[in-house]
């Protein structure tokens, strides 16, 4: 007997909310996290990664930056889902490799990248805490897929927006 496969691909859309209070500019770019075929007879995990990378250029002393995910279709952070014609998978984002943190907002227990711009005397990063203008950020998003989930073949998706604030 054949196991169906089933083709899962998580599709990031970039969102960039510009603050006009400093001449910073900031450029944003992420890559999809896939967990490619899933057999639904397995309980064993299919993990997969991601990246967000982001670079702030003229900053100021103390500008920080934030990049958050959105919770999806699912409309929340602890149990996102992959959907497909009315089935849906599970799966989530994570900050961590041992799949604790999840990415999000920073509300419902979720994580979210942050930097800061800047230092010296009077900046929030501290005398030694901040990054020189132009420095780039790159952050892992780890995905995992449980096992044992049982949906049809097909493919599964969902679009998560990555919004970078400062």
């Amino acid at each position: 007997m054949k196991t169906p496969v089933l083709r899962c691909t998580l599709l990031l859309g970039i969102g960039v909310l510009f603050s006009p209070v400093h001449a910073a500019t900031c450029t944003l770019s992420a890559t999809s996290i896939n967990f490619g075929s899933y057999d639904p007879t397995s309980s064993a995990a299919v993990t997969a990664n991601g990246s967000i990378s982001f670079t702030c250029t003229n900053t100021g002393k103390g500008d920080t930056v934030s990049v958050t995910l959105s919770t999806g279709s699912s409309g929340t952070y602890s149990n996102r889902t992959l959907v497909r014609a009315g089935q849906s998978l599970g799966y989530n984002v994570y900050a961590d490799s041992g799949y604790t943190a999840i990415l999000g907002n920073g509300t419902g227990g979720s994580y979210y990248l942050y930097a800061c711009y800047g230092r010296g005397s009077g900046s929030p990063c501290g005398n030694s805490g901040g990054y020189p203008s132009g420095t780039t950020f790159t952050g892992t998003m780890y995905g995992q897929l449980p096992g044992g989930q049982d949906v049809g073949a097909g493919t599964y998706t969902d679009t998560l927006t990555v919004t970078l604030t400062f």
